[in-house]
């Protein structure tokens, strides 16, 4: 996602992709599966079916 990408979304959904991004950053998910929740999340912002590809 670029960063113009991220300023263009919800203020929510901008927190939870920080969230996501802080798991990798513990070390708690792979920086690919975290991307995969991201996508699955703008699927949803935008009205596309996600995949489900972000589950573990």
């Amino acid at each position: 996602m670029t960063q113009e990408d991220y300023k263009s979304l919800d203020p929510t959904v901008q927190a939870t992709v920080d969230r996501i991004q802080s798991w990798v950053t513990m070390g708690m998910i792979g920086q690919e599966e975290a991307d995969g929740y991201i996508q699955d999340i703008l699927d949803t912002v935008n009205g596309v079916e996600p995949d489900g590809k972000g589950v573990g």
